[in-house]
């Protein structure tokens, strides 16, 4: 009596499947990879467009009111009959500036003792600015209270990191050793503060983080300036009279220059010297 065996066959991939299906995965993994490292670029270069026309808008300002933003308000100056104060040109609700030609944390006749206070024409700049018109959107000047992104000063498109405005009074000398070159007395814009929560301290406007990793921070440097942390126009700082970093935050040393590419963490703020001002 002969007996049948029947054969099982299992069925599965071979060798040459799961290698097409491993490659089909890399791409799709590489894909999503290459998007979102264009979508970073894209906010850079958008970073860059908006520091650039802020700028623009600054210099219109001027053209127009003759005293930046902030500052606008000098009770001596004659622009028109009431003096040339800030609500006579932008409306009520727009503070008043000294006129000194410096953004500062407080008017004359006080001095600018602390400008890491978001207050005075620093707190009254982007009210100015908005209600002026020159940049297509109103901010609410600051006097007291939490600053939040959006309402009292913009967000760069990196989508983290608060854009404000001050004046050096006082530039660090300390952190800028050897043959480096310590900024100099004037305007500047600084992206940093936090990632524009509501809950960023009135009474420091450099917060904990800045919202900007090594990577961003070289885009815009790279494109506006030299991409070098501690030299020219744009670099990197830890407080409002531009002192560098530590070495190995943002930067690999404060000395070369090289920021820290290799970091993910959200170590840098950036000061970029304002044009014209």
């Amino acid at each position: 009596m002969r007996h049948s065996r029947r054969i099982n066959k299992e069925s599965g991939f071979t060798l040459v499947e799961m290698s097409i299906v491993l490659v089909i995965i890399g791409l799709i993994v590489s894909g999503v990879l290459v998007g979102q490292d264009l979508i970073e670029a894209a906010r850079n270069r958008a970073t860059v467009t908006q520091v650039q026309g802020y700028d623009a808008a600054v210099n219109t300002f001027m053209l127009k009111y003759r005293l930046a933003p902030g500052d606008l308000g000098n009770p001596s100056n004659t622009f028109n009959a009431a003096g040339g104060r800030a609500a006579d040109f932008l409306g009520v609700g727009a503070l008043e500036g000294d006129g000194d030609g410096q953004i500062e944390e407080v008017a004359a006749p006080v001095t600018n003792t602390n400008p890491e206070n978001f207050a005075g024409e620093i707190g009254s700049f982007w009210n100015h600015l908005g209600l002026s018109g020159m940049v297509g959107s109103t901010f609410t000047a600051v006097t007291s209270g939490p600053i939040a992104g959006g309402t009292h000063l913009p967000i760069a498109d990196t989508g983290r990191g608060l854009i404000f405005s001050a004046f050096m009074i006082t530039p660090d000398t300390a952190t800028y050793t050897g043959t480096l070159t310590p900024l100099s007395t004037a305007n500047y814009w600084f992206i940093g503060g936090g990632n524009g929560g509501a809950s960023a301290a009135l009474t420091n406007v450099f917060g904990a983080t800045s919202g900007l990793n090594p990577a961003q921070a070289y885009s815009i440097d790279e494109k506006l300036d030299d991409g070098l942390s501690s030299s020219g126009s744009v670099r990197t700082t830890t407080d409002i009279d531009g002192a560098l970093p530590a070495d190995g935050v943002c930067h690999v040393t404060r000395a070369g220059g090289i920021y820290n590419l290799q970091s993910e963490a959200l170590d840098c703020q950036l000061i970029i010297r304002m044009s014209g001002i």
